[in-house]
């Protein structure tokens, strides 16, 4: 098991998640969870992340609400802990019987806000206790672009040396013009990090 395995079985529960959950996608996935719970990533955590970890192998799970970060132990890599953001730039809204991307509203601000260069820092120089095992972040995001944060990814090139990455992309599977990037950024340390 290699820590460039792991973070493909990530990224491919998040993309079977999303086609699982016709016409919301990942996009909109919190709309079927009760009330109150929209600002965790719960779904995304219980139906996709922590399953795939699981047939991996994984176990000695910790996450709590908002399910935006979990440990877990994964042999051989060790202690592992998997870092999750969502990050949409565009609004989708109802437009008579269909969803689309309302062309009046933008987000950049999200990305300056959700600091994505300041989690790389923190994975790139991670603090003594947390030096060995896999380290991972996760960002889910949704753009008007074909290829989401494509001129934001460019721009951190420092801040992402040292780190693998891995990236998958599609158009929104239901018609609602906008595309969909999973991003994974990593660092694996000890003697099993290949």
């Amino acid at each position: 098991m290699t820590a460039s395995q792991v973070v493909t079985a990530l990224l491919e529960s998040l993309d079977v998640l999303d086609q699982s959950l016709d016409p919301h996608g990942l996009y909109a996935c919190h709309d079927l969870d009760p009330a109150g719970s929209a600002r965790t990533l719960h779904r995304e955590w219980a139906t996709a992340l922590q399953p795939a970890l699981v047939q991996l192998g994984a176990r000695d799970f910790f996450a709590s609400a908002p399910f935006d970060q979990a440990t877990f132990t994964l042999s051989p890599l060790g202690q592992c802990q998997v870092t999750l953001r969502r990050l949409a730039k565009i609004k989708v809204r109802r437009f008579g019987s269909a969803y689309r991307v309302d062309d009046r509203v933008e987000y950049p601000e999200r990305w300056r806000r959700a600091d994505i260069p300041a989690l790389l820092n923190d994975l790139r120089h991670p603090k003594p206790q947390a030096r060995n095992g896999l380290h991972v972040l996760v960002l889910v995001g949704f753009t008007r672009e074909a290829q989401p944060f494509e001129k934001e990814l460019e721009s951190m090139e420092s801040a992402m040396r040292g780190l693998e990455f891995q990236t998958r992309t599609w158009l929104d599977r239901y018609g609602r013009a906008f595309s969909v990037g999973l991003m994974a950024w990593w660092r694996a340390s000890g003697p099993f990090a290949a």
